[in-house]
């Protein structure tokens, strides 16, 4: 009898089909990685089929996003963040800065939309695209703190400027 029940319990055990994984770092930093830019490209599909610009698009997320920045946001403040974010959004890319003053910052990004292949593939966007819409984004937030947020794709890679306005 208790073998019965021991069998019972063990086949009971081994029917389950899920269980809760257990992920390294790593594979949770780019499993968000991929929801983050896979959220972009979603807004930009999204706004292209309600007829919406790239630009509009990432404006509208831009004024959005922009609430939930602190009031006192300095430039080294807004720069370091902006650098953050680029070097999470880019796992198989290089963020370099290349050139910096006390009101300039000059960054070049390799391979920035290599987490976005697959997904602009899929929705048929291009790189352009997102790029313009990131532009607009970021744009939105840079103006409350009287900087300019500047984005241009080279054979390079991506080039970012942050400059305060003057």
């Amino acid at each position: 009898m208790i073998l019965c029940i021991c069998l019972f319990s063990v086949s009971t055990i081994a029917q389950e089909k899920f269980s809760i994984p257990s992920l390294t770092d790593q594979e949770k930093y780019n499993t968000a990685v991929w929801q983050w830019n896979a959220a972009y490209v979603l807004m930009v599909y999204y706004a292209k089929s309600m007829g919406i610009t790239v630009e509009e698009a990432g404006a509208t997320v831009g004024e959005m996003a922009k609430m939930t920045w602190g009031k006192e946001v300095g430039f080294e403040d807004f720069v370091n963040s902006i650098l953050r974010s680029l070097v999470v959004m880019t796992p198989s890319g290089k963020v370099e800065i290349t050139g910096q003053s006390d009101n300039n910052v000059k960054i070049l990004i390799t391979d920035f939309y290599k987490p976005f292949e697959l997904a602009l593939k899929i929705y048929g966007i291009t790189t352009g695209e997102i790029s313009r819409f990131y532009k607009a984004y970021i744009s939105q937030i840079a103006k409350v703190y009287g900087i300019v947020y500047e984005a241009t794709d080279t054979e390079t890679g991506m080039i970012v400027n942050i400059s305060i306005i003057e």
